[in-house]
């Protein structure tokens, strides 16, 4: 009995031991990951299949370990079991794709050995396997389909597994773009969050906008487009500065639903804003083959116009509701908010200077990170210390898992949809649908893009729709970048689009507020960012695709009298006065025909509109306070003497 005991006492021990040994060697590949990387792309390039094989097969063994079948604590459980086995065979499929890839490649399915396609099978299911663990079952189960579809249309098994598991699919340009310049701004974006950079920028924005009407609404606006274009995340960004905004928000009188679609709408906008724009700007660049500085530039006047909206909107509300700002003694000052970490403020014109020098983006972004060490040691708060770095490190590999796995899926996505010709089909249908006319398809892509994004991340989003439709818009003599930034937006809005909403799902749980209502007052806040991508691909001068018209009318019509306009009508205020029914017609209007001008190639029309907006706001003005000086200086006084 008491031998027994003793087993049993030596078995316990050994366990706690073998767990102790795995949970640190898990610990140790989540640092060692993200180093790696670093190294392989800036310092010294190891082998390409070694590359691409280890951080593969070190993205999925970190997705079994932390995200397992099971979350039972039960010794006993037979999912811990299969999870176990996944890991092993992680490793054995590692091994053997390091030494034999190549001549599986080489092969391409004509003869492979029975063994080599077992493994590329199971190494691809169990791609899809992590993708669902990460990411939801939507994009695994879109491969799938595409997989059984290569089957329908006659193509071997041994041809589709080779074609996906090989440098044009899982291992090819998107898993190689997710692991490079993707990842070194996701580390980069990490190690400015340890800096406490995110703090600063709530601080800084409370100081200069905080004690405005609405203040914390707009100190989210400004913490979140700044915040969110690093990220390169809306649920993240909302999680980031939410926590922060949204009861600052509701302690001033903001309802949780409009607390929560104020946070939503600002975070979402930082998918869209230069430089990162979530991750898909370095895609994009590299899918169009033109320098990323073209990407960010073609981006920025879109941004803006979404942003105004957004801005607008919320000092519209703001004063409708009477609500104030921050009180005075709640708010710190421009000094005190420089002093807290207004030198990492530095780092970001670095990264910017390096861009427009044309270094290219993922040595920028290295570069920028090494020069973010010595600076953040000006100051205790943001100084990157060793605990620090290896929390960001650990960080940027957690972002990693979900990015990797999913570009490793849509690899295999976009080699089934090569093989099987299905985008150049999808386009024929598409325009054969919309009959040919540009309006229909661009709303159809809309949609197409809007329910991808409803169900995937939005650089997963983007790369599937743009291996789907993009052919159907470039097809229909459409500027390539117009194109893909018109998937990209509608990838990034559906965030805050019902039903799904997940950037609106998670503001309103930090709100409190109903999800559906915060979804729907989100789009509000939005809706100048579903009007834009329609704008910009008539009008390419907005995204620098076109000679004609001039930067300034795209500025005065689309980025400022549109925006303005579309708020105050929806609304009912101005930044100065409540305004009347007859008023908000006037505006919608106004909004109403620069769209029109756009669809029907009339843009000789916009100066005069614009020309009516200043005479109708003036006129308005003026005649509101004839009216109540009338009203308070005349007949209330005459009133008051009789």
């Amino acid at each position: 009995m008491e031998q027994d005991r003793d087993k049993e006492f030596r078995m316990s021990e050994l366990s706690i031991y073998c767990k102790y040994i795995f949970n640190k060697s898990i610990r140790y590949i989540e640092v060692i990951l993200p180093l790696f990387i670093v190294v392989n792309y800036n310092i010294y390039p190891f082998n390409l299949i070694f590359s691409r094989v280890f951080v593969l097969f070190a993205i999925l063994i970190l997705i079994i370990v932390k995200f397992p079948l099971t979350k039972s604590k039960s010794s006993f459980s037979l999912l811990k079991y299969v999870d176990y086995i996944l890991i092993i065979s992680v490793v054995l499929m590692a091994i053997y794709s390091y030494f034999k890839l190549d001549e599986f490649i080489q092969i391409g399915g004509m003869g492979t050995p029975l063994y080599q396609m077992v493994i590329a099978t199971l190494a691809t299911f169990l791609i899809y396997e992590t993708t669902r663990r990460v990411a939801g079952p939507i994009l695994p189960a879109i491969a799938l389909i595409l997989f059984g579809y290569a089957i329908y249309r006659g193509y071997s098994y041994s041809r589709i597994i080779s074609e996906i598991f090989s440098y044009d699919g899982i291992f090819g340009i998107v898993f190689s773009l997710a692991i490079s310049v993707v990842f070194i701004f996701l580390l980069f974006g990490s190690c400015l969050d340890k800096a406490n950079f995110g703090n600063f920028l709530l601080k800084a924005g409370n100081a200069l906008v905080g004690g405005m009407s609405g203040g914390p609404a707009k100190v989210s606006v400004l913490s979140s487009s700044l915040f969110g274009s690093i990220s390169g995340s809306s649920v993240a960004n909302v999680v980031a500065t939410g926590t922060f905004t949204i009861p600052m928000m509701k302690k001033l009188g903001f309802s949780p639903s409009i607390a929560g679609a104020v946070e939503a709408s600002a975070s979402t906008g930082g998918q869209i804003m230069p430089p990162v724009m979530a991750a898909a700007a370095f895609i994009m660049a590299e899918i169009l083959q033109i320098p990323y500085l073209n990407v960010i530039k073609a981006a920025l006047l879109p941004a803006l116009a979404y942003y105004m909206c957004v801005y607008v909107s919320i000092d519209s509300y703001s004063k409708k509701m009477g609500l104030k700002g921050i009180p005075k003694n709640e708010r710190p000052t421009i000094k005190e908010a420089m002093r807290e970490g207004g030198h990492l403020v530095l780092i970001i014109f670095i990264l910017i200077y390096f861009l427009l020098i044309r270094i290219n983006p993922l040595r920028a972004a290295f570069l920028t990170i090494l020069l973010l060490f010595p600076l953040s040691y000006i100051n205790k708060k943001t100084r990157l210390t060793l605990n620090r770095t290896l929390d960001a490190l650990i960080q940027s590999t957690n972002s990693l898992l979900v990015i990797g796995s999913c570009c490793a899926t849509i690899g295999s996505i976009i080699a089934c949809i090569a093989l099987t010709g299905l985008g150049g089909k999808v386009a024929t249908a598409i325009i054969g649908i919309g009959a040919g006319n540009i309006l229909i398809v661009l709303f159809l892509v809309m949609v197409t893009c809007l329910l991808f994004g409803m169900a995937l991340p939005t650089t997963a989003s983007y790369l599937v729709c743009v291996s789907i439709v993009a052919p159907t818009l470039i097809g229909l003599k459409i500027v390539p970048i117009a194109a893909h930034l018109f998937i990209l937006y509608f990838a990034a809005l559906s965030a805050i689009t019902p039903p799904i909403a997940l950037a609106a799902y998670t503001a309103a749980g930090i709100a409190g507020a109903d999800i559906m209502k915060t979804a729907f007052q989100a789009v509000k806040f939005s809706l100048t960012g579903f009007f834009v991508p329609y704008i910009f691909v008539y009008v390419p001068a907005m995204v620098f695709g076109g000679n004609q018209p001039s930067l300034l009318f795209v500025i005065i019509c689309f980025v400022l009298v549109f925006p303005i306009s579309l708020s105050w009508g929806i609304w009912g205020h101005t930044t100065i006065k409540k305004i009347t029914f007859l008023e908000r017609v006037f505006y919608l209007t106004i909004a109403t025909f620069l769209i029109l001008i756009c669809l029907f190639n009339k843009l000789n029309y916009g100066i005069p509109i614009v020309i009516i907006w200043m005479f109708g706001t003036t006129l308005f003005h003026v005649y509101d306070r004839i009216k109540n000086y009338i009203f308070n200086e005349i007949f209330f006084k005459k009133k008051g003497k009789n």
